[in-house]
């Protein structure tokens, strides 16, 4: 079961997430490259004209900031994707297919020699009660070999339970431990969601409020404007004149 469902399973897996690795590395180039320009942009409002909008290019830069931090998050996974997961799989199914198979072959070995001796006791009964039927002094023998062929059929049931035992302990621990590794993986991306939650928490709301404002120009801007500044006295008049 474990070499014909398992292990082509886990094989599939381990190709799967080297696709799926190999596309998580490509989506954080291309993030490295969005931020870069939404920097660029950030740079751009901070020294727009007369520092109208440097308050929304702060924001900007702030949100750049959060980005990368929750990217460096995001590295932390990528790593142990690749180290607490596919390696270790890939590694012990190597190992693991070669000890299934010498399993097998030595379970199908001792298997016949069970079956085998149990097949012998249970003819040497059959082939005796042939010739009991004519010579009734021979029940000491017949109950003998019935006891033998009750001690191989119990050799026989042991060695089937126990290696039964023996393939569903080995199964679980398999599965078992895919899942584990997948437990380890899904606490890194738990910490990756929690720093990006608690980071925007702090911050989002004040964006909003100043990406509300845009309509509307800085105090310090309008005090600036020529209509803002206090006239000289005498102006009006000598316009009057």
């Amino acid at each position: 079961n474990l070499l014909d469902k398992f292990n082509p399973a886990a094989r599939t897996l381990i190709t799967a997430g080297k696709a799926y690795l190999k596309a998580l590395h490509g989506a954080m180039s291309a993030s490295k490259l969005y931020l870069e320009a939404l920097t660029k942009v950030a740079r751009h409002s901070q020294q727009g004209l007369w520092g109208g909008s440097s308050d929304i290019g702060m924001c900007l830069m702030q949100m750049v900031d959060v980005y990368k931090e929750v990217q460096s998050q995001q590295m932390n996974i990528l790593k142990a994707f690749y180290v607490d997961l596919l390696v270790p799989l890939e590694t012990n199914l190597d190992k693991d297919t070669k000890v299934l198979q010498s399993e097998q072959k030595k379970f199908l070995s001792s298997h016949k020699h069970q079956l085998e001796s149990y097949t012998k006791a249970a003819s040497q009964v059959k082939k005796h009660k042939k010739k009991t039927r004519a010579n009734k002094g021979a029940m000491d023998k017949e109950i003998k070999q019935y006891q033998a062929l009750e001690e191989e059929k119990l050799k026989l049931d042991t060695f089937v339970e126990s290696s039964l035992q023996n393939a569903v302990t080995q199964e679980r621990r398999r599965y078992g431990f895919i899942l584990e590794r997948q437990c380890s993986l899904a606490k890194h991306y738990l910490a990756y969601h929690s720093k990006g939650s608690n980071l925007l928490q702090h911050t989002l709301d004040n964006w909003n409020d100043v990406a509300k404002t845009r309509e509307v120009l800085p105090e310090r801007i309008l005090t600036m404007l020529p209509s803002a500044r206090p006239r000289k006295k005498g102006s009006t008049q000598l316009q009057c004149v």
